[in-house]
């Protein structure tokens, strides 16, 4: 902690800013934490998508299905890979409170404040009226960082630059481009979850995996994408042209 307690409200202003991402946990075909694709992916996210930080083992990262060590070992790597290139939020919450308490101690997690709150949401939708309306400052626990985006078209990082910058205009415009992006999210990631209350990180990984990331299966209980799920998929997000653009298209540019 490179700051004083009374400091701390001041550093959560200055700190929790831009984009965050909430992570998946990628599995071996054995399944064994895929560690070599988990740097991968963090290299991605810090190095080509240039988040401002990573919330690791919650929801998105399966934390329930994790043990302890695997918990502690998914985020001894995040922090490696981040080092230097952005901040990291390990979700350290258990049904046991002893571990609960083993877990939060283990990764030094710090609950910070802004002159009130920091406000964040993880609706990607909702993101550019917030920073409007209600001055957000930070957008997290959302995949959209980086399943919105690819090397060569980001979309989400340039509109939020701009609102952040109070250029609201021009971040509207350039946020109207991901609409047909939104709806395949709506289809595969919002809607099972609205619908079936189904936690849909099979769906999020297949979608990784169509961006060359590290995904593999899901744990128990959550069920695998079928075939038929992934090729409907993989139609509807080259429909949207996603990955058109991450061949180096930059449609925000021209629009």
């Amino acid at each position: 902690m490179n700051y004083r307690k009374a400091e701390a409200k001041a550093a959560a202003r200055a700190q929790f800013r831009g984009l965050w991402a909430a992570i998946t946990t990628p599995f071996t075909p054995d399944n064994r934490i895929d560690e070599a694709g988990l740097r991968r992916n963090m290299r991605h996210f810090t190095d080509v998508l240039h988040v401002e930080g990573i919330f690791c083992t919650g929801t998105m990262g399966e934390f329930w299905a994790l043990t302890k060590e695997e918990r502690k070992r998914v985020v001894e790597i995040v922090v490696e890979e981040a080092r230097g290139k952005c901040r990291i939020i390990p979700h350290t919450g258990h049904h046991s409170v002893e571990e609960t308490i083993d877990l939060t101690h283990y990764a030094e997690v710090k609950t910070l404040c802004g002159e009130k709150i920091v406000m964040s949401h993880p609706s990607e939708s909702d993101w550019l009226p917030l920073m409007r309306d209600y001055g957000a400052q930070v957008h997290m626990s959302s995949a959209a960082p980086f399943i919105y985006q690819t090397a060569h078209w980001q979309p989400l990082r340039e509109y939020t630059e701009l609102a952040l910058a109070g250029r609201f205009a021009e971040a509207e415009k350039i946020a109207q481009t991901l609409e047909p992006v939104r709806k395949v999210h709506h289809r595969w990631m919002r809607d099972p979850w609205v619908k079936q209350r189904i936690i849909a990180i099979s769906y999020l990984k297949a979608w990784m995996e169509l961006l060359g990331l590290a995904g593999g299966a899901v744990r128990a209980p959550l069920l695998q994408a079928t075939v038929e799920e992934r090729e409907q998929m993989k139609a509807d997000i080259e429909r949207s042209d996603l990955l058109a653009n991450g061949t180096g298209a930059r449609r925000s540019r021209a629009a």
